[in-house]
């Protein structure tokens, strides 16, 4: 059984000035939240405040992401991740009913029986908050000021 290991990191300072930042409603305090999830044939989902929820069953990984509206921020995942473990990347956009406030940006991946080798051990997903309408140039991708992260990083096959 395959292991996961999930890092949800929330700033808690300006990255220029070192104010303290607010917490946003139903946002997740400043830190770093570390899981370790195993892959099964049940689905299992990980909750995080109401700002990031990650959803792992038998070769599928399902990842949400909270935004406000008019934030003038996204979510991406960090180019360059390893397609082996990681394939067939489907996003979308979710606008629940009732809440004008908030969206998610929801991310699904298959999970393919991974057979690595010495040079594509590494397998690691990187969600990141980007200035609006960022596009990856060169494998790189510009990060928004005081941005979240999430992390998905494969630990073990066994």
């Amino acid at each position: 059984m395959r292991t996961f290991s999930i890092t949800y990191s929330v700033p808690g300072t300006c990255d220029c000035c070192g104010a303290a930042l607010a917490v946003a409603p139903g946002g997740a305090s400043a830190g770093a939240y570390k899981i370790e999830l195993p892959e099964g044939d049940t689905p299992t989902e990980v909750k995080i405040s109401e700002a990031a929820s990650v959803t792992l069953s038998k070769g599928k990984l399902v990842v949400r992401l909270r935004q406000a509206r008019g934030s003038n921020r996204q979510w991406a995942v960090k180019p360059l991740y390893n397609p082996g473990a990681f394939a067939k990347e489907r996003s979308r956009s979710e606008h629940p009913q009732g809440d004008g406030d908030f969206y998610f940006y929801v991310f699904e991946f298959e999970l393919p029986d991974y057979q690595p080798n010495f040079s594509t051990w590494w397998a690691e997903l990187t969600f990141m908050e980007t200035p609006w309408g960022a596009r990856a140039l060169g494998g790189s991708l510009a990060e928004a000021h005081n941005a979240a992260t999430l992390k998905v990083r494969l630990l073990n096959l066994a």
